[in-house]
């Protein structure tokens, strides 16, 4: 019922804090950040995936074009070197999503083609779960290459 719940806070709360402070108007950025604020979220988040499922999947696919958007516009807002440093990021987090979304789609649209083909279950819609574990994984180390460049801060993150 909730197994996509977990990615979607993730990317939402990720996108939030990829956006470095001096960008946030400080009163919205007080309320996003604030206790309350995030209790209410997970906890209505979570009862609203228990009385209708599918939201589970809706939150976690619609947080996606949100993310990707939010991390483009501070990819090319950023220095060069912080660019430079991401990109092998990037490059992970692109990929992993290109096997998720594959995985996923795979799942929904063709499961009995494919276990008919190999001859087994390959548990896609799994797969898709470490896929997209893995691209939210590569975006918050790419976010945080960002975020420290944006802050000043010395990073020596590898993908």
């Amino acid at each position: 019922v909730m197994d996509e719940l977990p990615i979607g806070l993730l990317s939402m709360f990720g996108c939030f804090m990829l956006v470095p402070p001096h960008k946030w108007n400080m009163r919205l950025r007080g309320i996003f950040f604030s206790a309350p604020f995030l209790v209410v979220a997970v906890v209505s988040c979570s009862i609203a995936c228990i009385l209708n499922p599918i939201i589970s999947h809706v939150l976690c696919v619609s947080w996606m074009p949100i993310v990707l958007f939010t991390f483009l516009h501070e990819y090319y807002s950023s220095t060069a070197a912080a660019r430079n440093q991401a990109r092998g990021m990037f490059s992970v987090m692109v990929g992993s999503f290109v096997l998720a979304f594959s995985s996923w789609l795979l799942d929904r649209f063709a499961c009995k083609e494919v276990v008919s083909a190999l001859g087994f279950n390959p548990q896609l819609h799994a797969w898709w779960h470490v896929f997209i574990s893995l691209t939210f994984w590569g975006c918050v180390s790419a976010g945080i290459i960002l975020r420290c460049h944006a802050d000043g801060l010395p990073v020596k993150l590898q993908p």
